[in-house]
Order: structure tokens, then sequence, then C-alpha cells
């Protein structure tokens, strides 16, 4: 088709239907029930909670919610070490917030799938029982019930962190059974040479411990077999997880011989829950 300037008058007229004296006022009419007026659209105006939601999904946000949950990790080791209170909990409380918060970002940033959402519940119930836990020191006569009912929560994410693996990796689970008993065999004696005594809790720990580098080993496995960056941070993470946990069975249950301890399994619990929540932009 010609363009309009290369045409004649009678072509330009011909192609709009028209002719030199305009169109009448019946096809004027006609033409406006057909087509509508000649007016842009005016955009449509977004309401304040619009405009904020669209704010979260600047990628800035991230780093600032790494900060944000490194600071109050930080604020909370620091009153660990002073006094256990409800601030103590409140900080924890929050700074687990932040890791929920990050796995929200990221979603946001790379989209929804079933890996995704799978992680995110896996953090919820890590920041159930980053509360649960860490009420466990206010109570000193139910200690044992709150380490429970907090392993339990981070039983349940471990769960859903196992199967957004196996989303990736169908096949993960079958090489990571032998390395995640070798790794247990590992933790056991690092437990003994600490001394660990869990008393009648000892059975639910091992189990625990067992899920944990399982997860670990599933990640591996799948980022070898899969090549997928998400699982090799996630194995990352998982490392880091197994790390914190074995310390966090020694501090609670067994000879606490270095007064660091406490600070390092936090600072790996979280460098453990921000590679886990950051693999999501990497699927």
């Amino acid at each position: 088709m010609q363009k309009e300037y290369t045409q004649t008058k009678e072509q330009v007229l011909e192609g709009l239907r028209t002719d030199r004296q305009g169109l009448s006022a019946q096809e004027a009419e006609k033409r406006l029930r057909e087509h509508g007026e000649n007016r842009l659209k005016e955009a449509e105006k977004l309401t304040l909670f619009q405009r904020f939601v669209q704010q979260l999904k600047d990628p800035m946000l991230l780093i600032l919610l790494m900060a944000a949950g490194a600071l109050l990790e930080t604020v909370f080791i620091m009153q660990s070490y002073r006094r256990r209170c409800v601030r103590s909990v409140i900080f924890k409380t929050l700074a687990s917030a932040c890791f929920v918060l990050l796995a929200m970002q990221c979603i946001r940033i790379r989209g929804t799938s079933d890996y995704a959402r799978l992680v995110f519940w896996g953090l919820v119930c890590g920041l159930l029982g980053d509360a649960l836990l860490a009420l466990r020191f206010l109570w000193k006569k139910t200690h044992d019930v709150f380490f429970i009912a907090g392993t339990l929560a981070f039983f349940a994410g471990h769960i859903f962190y196992i199967l957004a693996i196996l989303k990736l990796a169908p096949d993960a689970w079958q090489y990571a059974i032998p390395l995640a008993l070798i790794a247990l065999g590992v933790a056991g004696f690092y437990s003994n040479a600490k001394q660990v005594r869990a008393g009648k809790i000892l059975p639910l720990g091992i189990i625990y411990i067992g899920e944990v580098l399982f997860v670990a080993a599933c990640a591996l496995s799948g980022a070898l077999q899969t090549s997928s960056r998400a699982l090799f941070l996630f194995f990352v993470g998982g490392v880091c997880f197994s790390a914190s946990d074995n310390m966090l069975v020694v501090l609670s249950f067994g000879t606490n011989d270095n007064p660091y301890r406490n600070a390092v399994l936090h600072v790996l619990y979280y460098m453990a829950q921000v590679f886990i929540a950051v693999s999501i932009l990497f699927l």
C-alpha cells in the first residue's frame, strides 16, 4: 500500500471515503458511532497502594532486605551475649521475616513457579521455627518444649525444600541418600566429640540433622545432574544450614568450648537463608 504522502489528492480522498466538501453530518455521526471520538485515552491513575507495590519490584529492594536482615541478625547476636529477653525474640523474628520478604521480592522479579512457591513456604516455616527456638530462653522450664516445636517447624520447612529441589531434579534423591548417610556419620562423630547429651529428644535430633544433610545432598546431586545455578546456590545454603544446625546442637546440649560459636552459627544461618531465597532468581 502506498504511503499517503506519495498519493495524489484524489487517491487520498478515495482511501478515506470522502470528497473535497468533507463528510456529511450523517456520515460523520455514523463514523463517530463506529470508531469513537478522536481522543487519546487517559492513563489509568494508580492508587497509593498500587504505587507502593510498584516500588517493591525495584531490584534495589533485594539489597535493602539483605542489609536489614544482616543488621537485625547482628543486633540479635549482640543481645544474646548479654541477656536473652523479649527483645531477642523480636530481633530474631524480624530478621527471619526479612528472608521471607526477600523470597517474595525474588518471585516478583523472576516470576512464580513451583520451585519458588515451595522455597517460600520453607522460609515461612523457618520464620516460625526461629520464633519458637528464641522463646526457649525466656521460659527455662519449657526449654525442651520450645526446642522440639521449633525443630518440628524447621523439619516441615525442609520438607518443602526437598520438594522444591525435586521439582528441578526429580532423580536427585537417589544419589543424595548415600551422601547424607556419610555426612550424618561425620555429624555424629562431631557431636560425640563435643559430648552432646540430648536425652529423650536424641532420636528427634538425629532425624532432623539427617533431614538437613539430605537437603544439602539433594541440592548437590541435583546441581551436578542438571547444571542448575539455582540448585548450586541452594547447595551452598544447605552446607551453611547443616554447619549452623550442628553447632546449635552442641550449643544447646553439648560442651560449648568456644565463646564465638553462637555468633558463628547465626552468621552461617543468615548466609544459608539468603542463598536459599536468592536461588529463586537463577531458575
